[in-house]
């Protein structure tokens, strides 16, 4: 029996499965309906390099008050399930950029700006530790090796530390009335820069949209170290170049043309 037929027969709820959104190696999301609401259920497989669904909720709970996130309508610690109010919007894929640059960056200031408390998941750091272990059983290449010495040598620059959604791609982020962050699997305190950084790369924003966003984003615009703020961009690039690699993710089809692409563009 499947993790999710496990659950399901044993629930205490009225729910039904509409249909599979993504399955991954590490966790199953479905569109489903839960006592007659439309939601989105998720259930993880694998937490070695995810928050645990207990983390998840007590993140998420502070962020659902700040209109950061959607609602969580059901979890199950024990079952590794958690189920969201559904959002009825569009990702940032599909969405003008124009129309959403003040929005985003108002909602990742709001973020940054929080007082999220949770002691459970730590430092983005100790994330990158995790892969590194990971990939050391497996003979690291030579830019796996140059990823982590850069990744920790600017993570030792600079100690300014926020709570960062830290996974910020287009998927992510969805536009309704509002934005709302979705998918905190990989949230934890960090830089700034980090998230900033991710958002950019993934908008592929020019100079002008960035000074556009920074400059509703920042108090003030000399608050913002650009040449830092690149070096996190390439930061971005090798913790993508990584998480390919340590979920093994480059023998995936879905994945094959990025993983090449870094790999050019960070030798």
């Amino acid at each position: 029996m499947s993790n999710i037929e496990n659950f399901l027969n044993t629930a205490k709820k009225d729910i039904a499965l509409i249909k599979t959104i993504q399955k991954t190696k590490f966790s199953e999301v479905y569109e489903c309906r839960l006592d007659g609401k439309d939601a989105v259920l998720k259930i993880k497989t694998d937490c070695t390099f995810e928050n645990e669904i207990g983390v998840e909720e007590i993140i998420v709970d502070q962020l659902h008050k700040l209109n950061l996130a959607p609602q969580i309508l059901h979890a199950d610690t024990e079952k590794k399930v958690v189920i969201y109010e559904k959002v009825v919007g569009s990702d940032l894929s599909t969405v003008s950029k124009a129309n959403i640059i003040s929005k985003c960056a108002k909602q990742l200031k709001k973020l940054h700006n929080s007082n999220i408390v949770c002691d459970d998941c730590g430092s983005f750091e100790n994330k990158i530790k995790k892969y590194e272990h990971a990939i050391a059983q497996n003979s690291p290449n030579s830019l796996c090796r140059s990823a982590f010495k850069f990744i920790y040598e600017l993570v030792a620059r600079d100690k300014h530390q926020v709570f960062c959604h830290n996974d910020l791609n287009l998927s992510n982020i969805m536009y309704s009335d509002d934005i709302f962050f979705i998918d905190w699997d990989y949230a934890g305190f960090n830089h700034p820069y980090f998230d900033l950084a991710l958002l950019f790369n993934a908008m592929n924003l020019t100079s002008n949209e960035e000074y556009n966003f920074l400059s509703i984003y920042a108090d003030q615009e000399n608050d913002i170290d650009h040449e830092l703020l690149k070096e996190y961009k390439k930061m971005s690039l090798y913790v993508e170049y990584l998480w390919i690699v340590v979920t093994s993710s480059q023998e995936n089809p879905k994945y094959v043309t990025r993983f090449d692409e870094l790999s050019a563009l960070l030798r």
